[in-house]
């Protein structure tokens, strides 16, 4: 937005905010979607069958991880939906990691 809370000339201003958030958490994000799909693998009634008190260690991982990925997804989805909208398929050519946003600004 400009100052008088008009649109930027050319929308980026409006995603600035998008794209800085997804781009500085992406591989933070990776990391933990990869670690909860391992968790899948994981028997976890024998664990908390010989350490009843020990669940409340893994909950907290999940409370932390769980919401950081929920929010990365939702912004990156507005992302994709501002380059589609406004046009801003440069955008998506000046960035190497926004690749899997071309189909978003077609």
């Amino acid at each position: 937005m400009g100052d008088a809370g008009e649109p930027d000339g050319d929308g980026r201003g409006e995603c600035s905010p998008y794209l800085s958030y997804v781009e500085a958490h992406r591989q933070e994000v990776e990391q933990a979607v990869a670690a909860l799909a391992r968790w899948d693998e994981v028997d976890f009634e024998p664990f908390l069958t010989d350490r009843p008190g020990h669940c409340g260690d893994g909950s907290q991982l999940l409370r932390q991880a769980v919401p950081a990925i929920h929010w990365f997804y939702l912004f990156e989805t507005m992302l994709h939906t501002m380059i589609r909208e406004l046009g801003l398929v440069q955008l998506v050519a000046e960035l190497p990691v926004m690749e899997m946003a071309r189909g978003a600004g077609a």
